[in-house]
């Protein structure tokens, strides 16, 4: 039996910033972030940690030999190739903290750092995800932060493809990418979803 979609975004939950229609505005809300290009950043906003969990991120670039590993009775566990292309420095860009000519409150994203890139995976395993491109979406702090969603439609009982990737100043790292099947609706008129995470092994570089 497939186990229940984990709580995927409950540790990214901070970067989710609410969407308001002008006729339903929530009573709280954070203002836009104001930023500037990284290597200009305010020196004292760039410290030992962040600079370290900055290169620890760029040092990720590159072709690595992985594993998928799912659930018993899941598809998808096995040995992948996993290619990462990560921002350089200068395209990098630093919050310095709210725009306070707009309307929301400080949501404190001073000193984090946005940047972006892609991954492919590609293995016998995956079936139709193999060669797929991802767009990163990345915010580093004391480490990195590293979302991103393929397009699930190779496999149409897919919903969603989503990834999450923490990488450490020390360069450990941790990933899981969870496959989320198309929600069905139960007899009462609600829905539910199926799905499973399968944790993502980086073995080796090539």
């Amino acid at each position: 039996m497939k186990k229940p979609i984990l709580g995927f975004w409950a540790g990214a939950a901070w970067l989710l910033l609410p969407a308001c229609s002008p006729d339903m505005q929530p009573e709280f809300f954070c203002a836009p972030d104001q930023t500037v290009p990284y290597l200009e950043s305010p020196a004292e906003l760039r410290t030992d940690p962040l600079v370290q969990a900055v290169d620890a991120y760029v040092a990720f670039s590159g072709e690595w030999s992985g594993q998928l590993q799912c659930p018993v009775g899941c598809p998808n566990s096995g040995p992948v190739e996993i290619s990462i292309q990560t921002d350089t420095t200068d395209r990098m860009l630093m919050v310095i903290g709210p725009d306070k000519s707009q309307p929301g409150e400080d949501c404190h994203h001073r000193g984090t750092v946005l940047a972006g890139g892609q991954i492919a995976m590609t293995g016998a395993t995956i079936g139709g995800l193999s060669g797929e491109t991802a767009t990163l979406d990345v915010k580093i702090g004391g480490g990195a932060l590293v979302i991103f969603s393929f397009d699930a439609t190779y496999d149409p009982g897919l919903e969603t493809v989503d990834g999450l990737i923490t990488i450490q100043s020390d360069l450990s790292f941790q990933g899981i990418i969870t496959f989320a099947k198309q929600p069905k609706r139960n007899s009462d008129g609600s829905y539910t979803q199926e799905g499973y995470d399968c944790g993502l092994e980086l073995v080796a570089r090539l």
